[in-house]
């Protein structure tokens, strides 16, 4: 999901926020998880394409533990099977041996686009990265 500019209003600038991995991609990251003061948190794009990736701004929402879970176990289940994910993360996640991925079984196996519906909890500040 892509906001809105207006949920800007009244946000805080947050720093130091560092993307782990993203789930969709236009011009660059659209969403997906973040790490900020030791937590992780769900990130969403906001229209707001005066500039190009990377300097875009993003809004953080929370998630619990067991959604950050979920998200981190379906992120890893289509690296290893499409070797598309976004990984930001260091040690990025294996990718299929043969190089050739298997995107067909993964739309196959996943028939609608995973898009969790965080963004509906509030955010709690807005970042753009890199700084």
């Amino acid at each position: 999901m892509i906001h809105d500019r207006a949920i800007l209003d009244g946000l805080p600038r947050l720093h130091d926020v560092r993307m782990l991995w993203f789930n969709d991609w236009y011009d660059g990251p659209v969403d997906g998880l973040a790490e900020y003061a030791g937590r992780e948190y769900w990130f969403a794009d906001i229209d707001d394409f005066q500039g190009t990736w990377p300097q875009r701004r993003y809004v953080l929402h929370p998630i619990s533990t067991e959604q950050a879970a979920t998200e981190w176990a379906l992120h890893r289940e289509c690296q290893a099977r499409t070797g598309l994910a976004g990984c930001c993360h260091e040690p990025a996640c294996p990718v299929p041996l043969d190089g050739a991925g298997d995107l067909e079984g993964w739309w196959r196996d996943h028939p609608e686009p995973h898009s969790p519906d965080y963004v509906a909890t509030p955010p709690i500040g807005w970042f753009t990265t890199p700084e």
